[in-house]
């Protein structure tokens, strides 16, 4: 059963024979001297005999580049999941010093007595003040936390559907960043560089990932 495939140099179709696999031959188009190939899926590719590396069309060429920003924006993804997971123990261990702190202020007061002064604008006794401080401690773990588990879920289901998830790293980025600068807005120029790069990878992986899927469709 012939087989073609096309020249590297001049992209004429050429038959090829089953079993040519390591031939030599030259196009009969261009005169290029080439050598024959199987790739992974048992397919016959012609290479260019000087340099054993394929040309790679166009085509080839874009969907070569398709796939690194995929894998790029795939990779930044555990990138975001470590650094959620960085940042809630970081701030859970400084909301453990501060309530160790507190705590350690009001020791002498008993549970059900007030505090001398309101805290957030609320009146509360030492006991309920306590109870806070071990809630704001937990939550301060478990932001960060919860977030890094999710991102690294959107990782795994990246390598399955990259455009759903890649959106979804990516709106998550958005939302988290907008929320902290709302709360903080001293904090949206901390990390600039690495906020940039993510600005630009994600989208250029979910362009990728999109163009992918139709051409996988088409």
């Amino acid at each position: 059963m012939a087989n073609s495939a096309k020249c590297p140099g001049c992209q004429r179709a050429v038959l090829l024979a089953d079993g040519a696999a390591g031939a030599k031959l030259s196009c009969w188009k261009c005169g290029q001297a080439l050598r024959v190939v199987e790739s992974d899926d048992g397919t016959l590719e012609l290479v260019d005999a000087s340099s054993g590396a394929p040309a790679l069309s166009p085509v080839h060429r874009a969907r070569k580049r398709r796939t690194r920003r995929i894998r790029e924006a795939r990779t930044w993804i555990l990138v975001l999941a470590a650094l959620f997971f960085v940042s809630g123990s970081t701030n859970g261990t400084l909301a453990a010093h501060e309530a160790a702190a507190e705590k350690a202020r009001i020791a002498d007061l008993p549970d059900d007595e007030p505090l001398p002064q309101a805290v957030d604008g609320k009146r509360l006794t030492a006991g309920e003040y306590r109870r806070e401080l071990e809630r704001k401690t937990v939550l301060a773990y478990a932001e960060g936390y919860a977030l890094a588990g999710l991102m690294l879920l959107v990782y795994y289901w990246a390598r399955k559907a990259p455009v759903p998830a890649i959106a979804a790293a990516f709106g998550i980025f958005v939302a988290v960043v907008a929320i902290v600068a709302m709360i903080l807005p001293e904090s949206l120029l901390g990390a600039l560089p690495f906020k940039i790069a993510a600005l630009i990878i994600l989208p250029l992986g979910l362009y990728a990932a999109a163009a992918e899927q139709a051409e996988t469709r088409r």
